[in-house]
């Protein structure tokens, strides 16, 4: 089963800085031909791209600076942060190293990712 299906119907929320990280991604490994379709998914509000307010720019900073040693980088905090404003649980990521973060300290990340192949 590929990722596609196991994500909620859309439109899906990010924040601008993992969007702009995706662009930035998916250019490198494929020029503007990759970044059509996550563009595309934007221009027909399947993806809503978030951008923090100043009380979540406030806990950005309070989620780095207690994250440091893992390091967490401000596109991950952004991810957090929107977490804990929305109360979101379920998270789509590459980076293994969620599984360390916490919502408001306490609950777990529900982890979606892409099977492992054979």
């Amino acid at each position: 089963m590929r990722i596609a299906s196991k994500l909620p119907a859309e439109p899906l929320l990010t924040t601008l800085a993992c969007f702009v990280e995706a662009i930035y991604f998916l250019y490198k490994n494929g020029g503007f031909k990759a970044q059509h379709n996550l563009w595309q998914m934007w221009v027909q509000r399947k993806l809503i791209v978030h951008c923090p307010s100043e009380q979540e720019m406030i806990r950005i900073y309070e989620l780095m600076k207690q994250y440091q040693d893992i390091p967490m980088d401000f596109a991950d905090a952004t991810m957090v942060a929107l977490a804990e404003s929305t109360g979101t649980t379920e998270l789509f990521t590459l980076d293994s190293h969620f599984y360390a973060y916490r919502i408001n300290g306490e609950k777990w990340f529900t982890i979606l990712q892409e099977p492992e192949s054979n």
